[in-house]
């Protein structure tokens, strides 16, 4: 039996909103309580996830930030030749007279966080504009942030495209009208961002200026565009996208697989229980397969295979006690057998799940089956020995010369074929499903097992 997914619980003193893995085992969260006397300070928490038996997710480090400024609305982490950096999303005072809202802040492996440098990057100077999202590519050379400005923004996001060495502006982007920036994400090489506003898509290079990026045409397949929003879009296999679609008043989500054209070759529902999805993040396990996690906003997870098709792997409910602000994968390991998937919720709470991983000719699969596989690996074992039993009859009947029973031999006969029939049916059905939920190993096995029944 295939390890389960496992999980560990971590509550903090603040509520979180942003989380990034600076490696396979180091967790950095961070939110706050925000400016104002509220009691709830703002901080940035370093947690070990390497856990073992009785060893639970432990606090590394910690640093206290200004009360006096806005909670960390957003974050992300890189290595690099000094070490590693975390960049993250802090307004200033309403009373400063610049919002410094990039931060960077050096993050050593051992000692205090401390921070390093802090930046005015947006055009838009008005108090309710702050660092909405920020993302980091592949490479740690680029990265990426979108403003937000509240429940009634006064002018659109901006996407700033910004060189993390020299922290030089490379690129800005200014949305049409007063389109918020529902979500960006920026190509592992650095020369491509994607984002969203709630009604289009739109993807630019980080390399030259163009005059606006037109949003991208999507095929619906046949079918019209459900009304509803984009939430989310990051990056896929093949130079494609993955998004999801909230459908109008909250009735549903949809994970969408878009290729370069536009065209959605796959789509699949959220579980219904969703109604709506609050965010979403990917990891890439090999050129064609992409792990794909959405959080509900009846806070769950729920977990999907991106390849030709999208397929759903596990639903967990009632991760949190409160709403889910952040999930992040971590890194693939270098070592070890699970991936790591954190969630955290305004509720103070980290959460972070290990998903079980094995690496085969140069690919990452996931190591989990299903209930259903479970099952069917029971009945199949159970069809084999019933074939079985009915061939050593056969065989004790034919050597025996028993004449007599042929009628009966030719019912045991058609009742051996039948049963060969059902295990070949049930062992391509097992077949499939292994395909399905990425565990190809057993594809080998089964069909061996099938092929020494028949045989």
């Amino acid at each position: 039996m295939a390890p389960s997914i496992t999980s560990e619980k971590l509550t903090l003193s603040y509520p979180l909103f942003g989380a990034s893995f600076i490696d396979a085992d180091r967790l950095l969260v961070a939110g706050g309580g925000g400016e104002g006397r509220s009691g709830v300070g703002n901080k940035i928490t370093l947690i070990d996830t390497l856990t073992k038996p009785g060893k639970p997710l432990t606090v590394t480090s910690e640093i206290g930030l200004s009360m006096d400024e806005d909670a960390v609305m957003s974050l992300s982490t890189l290595n690099t030749p000094s070490g590693t950096k975390a960049l993250a999303g802090i307004n200033s005072s309403q009373k400063a007279k610049s919002n410094e809202h990039f931060r960077v802040f050096d993050v050593p492996k051992e000692g205090e966080i401390s921070l390093a440098s802090k930046h005015a990057l947006f055009s838009q100077t008005d108090a309710e504009t702050y660092q909405r999202l920020v993302r980091v590519d592949g490479e740690g050379k680029m990265a990426v942030i979108a403003s937000g400005s509240g429940m009634a923004p006064t002018s659109a996001s901006e996407v700033v495209v910004i060189n993390v060495s020299s922290l030089n502006v490379k690129r800005r982007i200014r949305l049409p009208g007063k389109e918020e920036v529902a979500d960006v994400d920026i190509s592992k090489d650095g020369k491509r961002v994607v984002y969203c506003s709630p009604g289009d898509i739109y993807i630019a290079s980080t390399e030259k200026e163009e005059r606006s990026p037109e949003p991208v045409t999507l095929e619906w397949k046949g079918s019209d565009r459900p009304k509803g929003s984009f939430r989310s879009v990051r990056f896929s296999n093949n130079r494609g996208l993955v998004a999801v679609y909230n459908i109008f008043g909250r009735s549903g989500a949809i994970v969408l697989l878009i290729d370069a054209s536009g065209r959605i070759i796959s789509r699949r529902n959220v579980h219904s229980g969703a109604k709506a999805v609050i965010g979403m993040d990917t990891l890439t396990l090999s050129p064609t397969s992409t792990l794909l996690a959405v959080a509900g906003a009846d806070r769950s997870i729920q977990l999907f295979l991106v390849g030709e098709l999208i397929k759903a792997v596990k639903t967990f409910k009632d991760v949190h006690p409160f709403q889910i602000t952040k999930l992040v994968f971590s890194p693939l390991p270098s070592s070890g057998a699970a991936v790591k998937l954190a969630t955290t919720s305004m509720g103070n709470t980290v959460v972070v799940f290990y998903i079980p991983v094995f690496e085969t000719e140069g690919k990452w699969q996931l190591r989990q089956t299903s209930m259903k596989l479970t099952a069917f690996l029971v009945l199949f074992s159970l069809v084999g020995v019933v074939v079985f039993a009915i061939t050593l009859q056969l065989m004790f009947n034919a050597r025996a010369g028993f004449e007599k029973e042929q009628g009966h031999i030719e019912k045991l006969e058609h009742l051996g074929k039948r049963g060969l029939e059902a295990a070949e049916a049930a062992g391509e059905w097992m077949l499939d499903e292994a395909e399905e939920i990425g565990v190809d190993v057993m594809k080998g096995m089964l069909g061996e097992a099938v092929q020494g029944v028949i045989g």
